[in-house]
């Protein structure tokens, strides 16, 4: 609406209720009640009507479009409703049940609704502007969203923002966005979906005018705006759009081409205890059901590759049923959430078998003790060493970039060699490793590729898994210049590689 030379001969704003209508004390849902026409809430539906800022109530003139910007609300429902009486959010969750079923995709916050209408009133040329949450990209949760829109559209850009001061398109929120521009699919190959990725985020609008101009020159420079990669169609029908998950295009090369195939599911028991953990209560270590436990994730106590316990806990006298959480306690730990600028390891085995609320307990599946107790210190190499860091970077899922949090189905898809394929020679490398530097405490991530431990581990996963130590090195300084990790612009002259020996 900033272009003056833009002239309108008609436009028509209306208001729609969000929450319950005086009138007839129904629950409404604002403009997701447009959702009624493709539903089957009745045989003949009635119009929505919508009070007009310069007239009467009418029924909305829901017509074609050729442009649809939109930003819809994907707060969760019960942030989004804590400020409404317990009986009003009961009938708005009722609504949203009702307006939600038999629609092409499922409810997945209020974001899928405004998509769903955007495919019905777009017109066959027209196309559509959407704000969405960066996780989108990556969760598990919302495969089924990026499958039904690529499916739908050919999703022309992905704009990113790495900026660390504006990880946001939007002024009230300060999550990770995205913003998508999509228009209807033709017969024929789709193009590739180009990727923008800002390293600095446009704060006034004539520098956002700037900035889209060089994006339709598709001539985003280095040292300006950011850098420009693509996502091949068939990757973004699949649902694969982790091209998001790196600033630097060669990273996100070696993260998706250079790993493992194998992943960690199958490999590992992995049993995320975060919740059931927190109605536990601290202890003695003399109390009864008393397990050691990793309880407060503190940065400065796991910095060491093998971390011991914090404190006990015990379930309290009305939670009996914890008792079975707290016999899954065991050495292996994965983290489920983690600061990239403060942390130190992304796995690590505890001095006894714990339980944890900030990590995943992890076991081996169907070993005997001795082999497992191998196994779990490899693991703990190869997930902290630099390839193992890509891994666990690259199947992340983040409303923050530098906050990223992992659901057990993420942990699984970690990229993993087959460890019962390792060669007693390779186990053993790994396990000496491990065993030398257990005690040693490690850097931050930002600081990772100068710290002796972690060249220690990247040596032993390029001697004894093949990962090719050229490569290592690269990724090693490319992760300490990604904006995620060092919460700093990204800077663009790279800091200088010391030789291999």
């Amino acid at each position: 609406m900033i272009a003056p030379s833009v002239a309108f001969s008609k436009m028509h704003l209306y208001s729609l209720t969000l929450g319950i209508d005086p009138k007839d004390g129904k629950a409404k849902l604002g403009s997701l009640e447009l959702l009624q026409e493709l539903g089957q809430l009745s045989l003949n539906p009635r119009p929505i009507t919508g009070t007009r800022i310069d007239a009467e109530p009418a029924p909305i003139e829901v017509d074609k479009f050729g442009l649809a910007i939109m930003n819809p609300p994907y707060t969760r429902g019960d942030i989004r409703h804590k400020q409404l009486d317990k009986n009003t959010e009961k009938q708005l969750r009722t609504r949203e049940a009702e307006l939600y079923h038999n629609q092409p995709i499922e409810h997945s916050g209020n974001s899928s609704g405004f998509l769903v209408l955007a495919k019905k009133h777009l017109k066959e040329y027209g196309r559509f502007a959407v704000v969405l949450p960066t996780a989108i990209t990556t969760n598990s949760s919302a495969a089924e969203m990026r499958i039904w829109l690529a499916k739908r559209f050919f999703i022309q850009y992905i704009i990113v923002s790495y900026d660390p001061k504006r990880i946001f398109h939007s002024g009230n929120t300060s999550i990770g966005e995205m913003l998508l521009v999509l228009k209807r699919k033709k017969k024929g190959k789709t193009p590739p979906t180009q990727l923008i990725k800002l390293t600095e985020n446009p704060d006034k609008a004539s520098d956002a005018i700037a900035c889209a101009n060089k994006v339709l020159e598709e001539e985003v420079e280095k040292n300006q705006w950011g850098v420009s990669d693509i996502i091949p169609s068939e990757e973004m029908a699949a649902g694969n759009w982790n091209a998001v998950q790196f600033v630097s295009n060669e990273l996100y090369r070696i993260a998706s081409t250079k790993l493992w195939k194998t992943t960690l599911k199958n490999q590992i028991i992995i049993d995320p205890m975060g919740r059931p953990i927190r109605n536990t209560r601290k202890c003695h270590p003399d109390a009864i059901y008393a397990t050691p436990a990793l309880y407060d994730i503190k940065v400065d106590h796991c910095n060491k590759l093998e971390v011991a316990p914090d404190c006990y806990v015990q379930p309290p006298d009305h939670r009996p049923q914890l008792v079975k959480t707290l016999q899954k306690a065991n050495y292996l730990h994965l983290a489920e959430r983690v600061n990239l600028p403060t942390i130190k390891n992304f796995a690590c085995r505890t001095t006894v078998p714990a339980v944890s609320s900030g990590w995943s307990t992890a076991s081996v599946v169907d070993s005997s003790p001795d082999c497992a107790a191998a196994i779990e210190k490899a693991v703990v190499i190869i997930l902290n060493s630099t390839p193992g860091k890509l891994g666990m970077l690259l199947v992340r899922s983040n409303k923050k970039p530098g906050y990223p949090y992992y659901s057990k189905d993420g942990l699984e898809r970690i990229p993993m060699p087959r460890l019962r394929d390792l060669k007693p020679a390779q186990l053993a490398g790994l396990v000496a490793v491990y065993d030398n530097w257990k005690n040693e405490e490690r850097l931050s991530l930002p600081q990772a590729h100068k710290c002796p431990v972690q060249l220690a581990l990247d040596d032993a996963v390029c001697e004894h898994l093949g990962f090719d130590k050229q490569l290592c090195v690269q990724a090693r300084h490319l992760l300490a210049q990604e904006p995620m990790i060092t919460g700093k612009p990204y800077p663009f002259t790279p800091p200088p590689q010391p030789p291999l020996l």
